[in-house]
């Protein structure tokens, strides 16, 4: 990451499909007021998020576009760009957008993916003192985690009367008591995680004073906490109940409690179980159970002992049954995908012992599986158990 400049308002792009390779077109940010960067004369740049859609360069164009020929020429370039790549995952801004990179790229829908592509970040290389004293010390640290710019206030405000009061660098992160969304993620890295409302944080979010702000934020929150007792117990509860069907748990958060649990989904099939979410708006999946309503993080299911796969229907002595794979399946991995949600699986039918320790498999968001990340507790000593819960809560928030 310290290798590579965020982008700032200004920075210089260029499409390849430009007929004309040295034409080029600078970003302006336009979704939000807040995040800046500094050049070495201290001039405030605001730093550029995926949510810079849509007509946001300066002119719009690179020149005449290839993929449009009219005739033995080229009609001219109308630069809309629909979404971003390569983006810093960690972080978060007020606009709900990552920071772009230097490396990212943007697509064009008269083009392709990844088509326009960044030339000049819009920084300047060169550090000033200027930069140390007007750098937002989240961004700062993104950009040079060896230096904690936070120290270097402390040290200067001994002998120079210099005073650390940024507004945005909290203690803790801080999650939508509805559907778990991060509504700001600069909190310590050692930090809490708080649950709030987003109303209750509308109502703190433009406070300028550093510890007030800090305080009454902290006074209309929750610490957010896994209960792992009952998350495991609910795991080896869906693995003693799974025969010839799929059984399913949900990892959610508990808008009344702030803890993290595991409940009951829908019973599946032989080989499918159907997670029963619900979206509002642009929200994070959410689920339902007894009327009440959960933020979802993540969900874990149980491969049945034995499925069933008829090689012809009309054999005699009816279908065959074959075993289960380990591990989660290529829909355990396209769900991941499409929920941004960790993903778990239970070899349940390689165990005919419904109180033994079951190799749990997961894959993420990004496709990455992994086949064994633990076990349940069954009857041993818990030490090979995973905690699945703190890992969907830390995928979240981004830690």
């Amino acid at each position: 990451m310290s290798e590579k400049h965020f982008v700032v308002q200004g920075a210089t792009c260029k499409c390849k499909f430009s007929e004309d390779s040295s034409k080029t077109d600078k970003i302006k940010v336009k979704t939000h007021s807040k995040h800046f960067a500094n050049d070495k004369e201290g001039s405030e740049k605001l730093i550029a998020t995926t949510k810079e859609l849509g007509k946001t360069l300066e002119k719009n164009t690179f020149g005449k576009c290839k993929k449009q020929p009219a005739g033995s020429n080229f009609l001219p370039c109308q630069a809309v760009i629909t979404q971003w790549s390569g983006f810093y995952e960690k972080v978060t801004l007020s606009n709900q957008g990552k920071i772009l990179l230097e490396n990212s790229k943007a697509t064009c829908p008269m083009g392709a993916p990844d088509c326009i592509e960044i030339v000049n970040h819009g920084q300047t290389a060169e550090p000033s003192e200027q930069n140390f004293k007007n750098i937002n010390p989240m961004v700062h640290n993104l950009i040079n985690p060896m230096v904690d710019v936070r120290e270097m206030y402390i040290e200067e405000a001994k002998h120079e009367g210099l005073k650390f009061n940024d507004g945005e660098n909290l203690d803790d992160i801080y999650i939508n008591t509805t559907d778990a969304s991060v509504l700001i993620n600069y909190g310590k890295s050692d930090g809490d995680i708080r649950m709030i409302s987003k109303s209750d944080f509308g109502e703190f979010e433009s406070v300028s004073d550093f510890k007030i702000k800090n305080d009454k934020l902290k006074e209309s929150s929750m610490i957010v906490t896994i209960d792992d007792t009952q998350i495991q117990g609910k795991i080896q509860e869906i693995h003693q109940l799974t025969i010839n069907k799929e059984q399913q748990a949900y990892l959610v958060l508990d808008r009344t409690t702030a803890k993290i649990i595991a409940i009951s989904g829908k019973e599946g099939i032989d080989g499918k179980a159907e997670i029963d979410y619900y979206t509002i708006g642009n929200s994070k999946p959410m689920v339902k159970e007894n009327n009440a309503k959960y933020a979802l993080l993540g969900q874990i299911h149980t491969h049945n002992l034995m499925k069933s796969e008829p090689k012809n229907p009309n054999q005699i002595g009816g279908s065959d049954t074959i075993q289960n794979a380990f591990g989660t399946s290529e829909l355990d991995k396209q769900t991941a995908k499409n929920l941004g949600l960790n993903i778990y699986a239970l070899d349940s039918w390689n165990y005919s012992n419904k109180n033994a320790e079951v190799t749990i498999g997961r894959v993420t968001p990004s496709g990455k599986e992994t086949k064994g990340i633990g076990k349940t507790h069954g009857k041993g000593d818990g030490k090979k158990t995973v905690n699945i819960g703190l890992e969907c809560l830390n995928l979240r928030v981004g830690r």
